[in-house]
Order: structure tokens, then sequence, then C-alpha cells
């Protein structure tokens, strides 16, 4: 809803009529409403490929709930973010100080994490099998998961101040037996970015997204990554010429990535042939080759037919995917301990999907509220439209 303030204004008031005792915001810690076309793709190529990242390591390269999540789900949200622009583009996600300054202005105020949720983090990292390539850090009082470093999903508790006012506003490693350096899919992106800032004629690159940690330093690579690193430049050598304008340049760009880019590679193949689709869609839009828009209403009908179509790749994510659990379980412990004597409850979800955590919070209610059961759950998905 960043695109329609109007309506996130509205949604607010709404909100703080109801009188929550608590407010659980899950989001994604990313930058994707830069208003600059080239900024906002690498924040996307970059974002996007650490998820492909952690589903190499997370899920088998030939499942076909992965398959399903990538093609689809993330697939329209690359689609949505590189290739529309104005009211097309609803993928606007912004990062937690920016929501900070946002809820500030309806009168919110921040939460501690608990110690408790804190554990529970760290315990449910411990117990998964790629628990220790996640990471969790502090930031102010909310929470930033990341994936081998780079920051995901953020999480963090709110409360109205009062709820008597009005709801407007106030304001990887080498083991010594290959002789080259594997690297992962990050490290291919940021290696292939850095080169690129060297050669491009863009002096407006947020260049923080492209340098990579150990910078040129790792040039002994394998021929597998050597190519994935020049087939991350194509791309980002693309989206330049797509940036200027350069549209025939940028398809002869885009037709060097076919051969090397797809969708059942490696990660780097994988979100390259991505977002090489996003990218000939968008010159197709801005030269007039793309088909009439679809209306609004059908393309909400579309998205709400995916949602029920997926629940089980939705299914397998939670439960394969190690970030999306900590998410989960610290939000119900978060829950959990607002409403430790409440006889009833009534949860409301805006973004509800398969509801797989809710049956985590009533499992866990059960378990701690033995001498003082809730009498009475309710809960209530609201669906927002674009």
């Amino acid at each position: 809803m960043i695109p329609r303030p109007d309506c996130l204004d509205n949604l607010m008031k709404v909100v703080r009529s109801i009188g929550p005792t608590v407010i659980v915001v899950g989001e994604v810690e990313a930058n994707h409403n830069s208003p600059s076309f080239l900024n906002r793709f690498i924040e996307t190529l970059f974002f996007y490929g650490t998820f492909f990242d952690c589903f190499e390591d997370c899920m088998e390269r030939g499942s076909p709930c992965r398959t399903t999540i990538e093609g689809v789900y993330f697939g329209e949200g690359i689609r949505n973010i590189v290739a529309a622009e104005g009211e097309d583009r609803f993928t606007r996600n912004v990062k937690l100080e920016v929501w900070r300054a946002f809820f500030a202005s309806f009168s919110m105020m921040e939460e501690e994490l608990s110690e408790s949720a804190w554990y529970q983090a760290n315990l449910i990292l411990k117990q998964l099998a790629q628990g220790s390539s996640c990471d969790l850090q502090k930031d102010g009082k909310g929470l930033i998961i990341g994936w081998k470093g780079t920051p995901i999903h953020s999480q963090s508790i709110w409360k109205f101040l009062s709820r008597n006012t009005e709801g407007d506003r106030v304001g990887d490693t080498s083991n010594g037996d290959n002789v080259y350096q594997k690297l992962t899919a990050m490290q291919i992106m940021k290696l292939a970015g850095e080169r690129f800032i060297q050669f491009s004629s863009n002096k407006f690159i947020n260049i923080n997204n492209l340098l990579h940690p150990y910078g040129s330093a790792l040039l002994d690579l394998s021929p597998e990554d050597n190519q994935d690193v020049e087939l991350v430049q194509i791309l980002l050598a693309a989206a330049e010429k797509v940036s200027d304008q350069q549209y025939d340049r940028a398809r002869k760009f885009l037709s060097q990535c076919q051969p090397l880019a797809s969708n059942t590679g490696n990660p780097v193949q994988r979100v390259v042939s991505y977002f090489a689709q996003a990218l000939g869609e968008r010159i197709d839009r801005e030269t007039g080759k793309l088909m009439p828009r679809i209306s609004a209403q059908t393309d909400e009908l579309n998205n709400i037919c995916i949602e029920s179509r997926f629940h089980v790749s939705f299914v397998a994510l939670h439960q394969e995917v190690p970030f999306t659990q900590v998410v989960h379980f610290t939000g119900i412990q978060a829950i959990l301990e607002c409403v430790a004597t409440k006889p009833k409850v009534h949860l409301i979800d805006f973004l509800i999907r398969t509801g797989v955590q809710w049956a985590s919070l009533i499992q866990a209610a059960a378990a701690e509220r033995k001498d003082t059961p809730i009498e009475h759950m309710k809960i209530t998905s609201y669906r927002i439209s674009r």
C-alpha cells in the first residue's frame, strides 16, 4: 500500500479504532522503492539473490515447491518491481527505519523484543540444519533476520500510546581439497557488481550495494563461478542500458544472458533468468510492444488464485527455510506475553496465507496457560486490495 498513502492512512485509523493490545509487524528488510531505476534494480537483484542462495542450501533443486515459489511468487515480485512503473508498480518494500517514522506519526511506540523472544529465535536456529547460515541482529528495539550477512526480514512490536485519541497523524569457505574458492550466489553477485562499477558510465549508482566484502582478492575462481560472475555483469549492463533508454543495446545484452541463465540451474542462473525476463518486459512496455495492462480487478483475482493454489509450497517454505520460522515464532512469543492473562483473544492477520503460524500459537498457548486457559480465540483475516 506504499504507493497509495491515503489507503494506508485509512487502514491505520481502522487498526487504531480496534484498540489492539499489541501489533506485530513482520516486513521485508529491503528498499525496493528507489526513484532511480538502476539503483532499484541492483537492490532488488541482490535481495532476491539472497533468497535463491538460501533455497539452494535448504531445498532440493528439483523440488516442485521451490519451483513454484521461485517462478510464481518471487517471479511476480521481480517482474513488478523491474518492469512496471507508476500505479502498476505496487511492490514497493521499504526498510524498518521508514516504518518507524510512519508508525511514530500515528502515536505508536515500539516495544522491546523480550529475552524470551530472543531465546526462542536462537533456539529455532540451533534446531534447523541450515540455521547457522541465518543471523539475528538487534536493531534498536527490533530484530533483523539475515541470511549469510544480508538482511532479509525485520520484526518489530508496537503499541498505541493512547486508545482514546483519534487515529490521525501527529506528524562459503574452501576446504583445501579444491584449488578454487567456491563462492556463494551472494558473493558472486557482489563481485560482479564490483567489477561492473569499474566500467559503468553511471555516476549515481549506490556503490555500497555493490562492494564485495573481500574486494578483488577473490580472483581465483572456478570456471562455473567465472561464468556466473560474467552473467551477472551482463545483466547489470543490460539494466544500465535500460536506465539510459538505450533499448536496442539492452536487448543485445539480454540475448547474451539467455543461453547462460536458467530457471532450473544454480541460484545465480535462476535469479538472472527471472530478472532478464522482467527487463525484457520493461523494454516492451517502454517501446509500446506490450499488450494493454490487465485491469486491477483481474490482477487482484489472479493474485488470490495464485495464493490459494500454492498453499503446499508456502507450508514447505515455512518448514524448510530457517528465517521464516524465526519471524513467526518471535511474533508468536510477543503475542503470548501480551495476552498472558486475557480470557479472550482476537487475532487479526493482514497476510494470513496458509495460517500455519497460528497453529503454532494455539499449541503454545495450550501448553503455557494450563492454569488460566484462553476461553475464546478468534482469528480474522483481512485482504487489503491494491
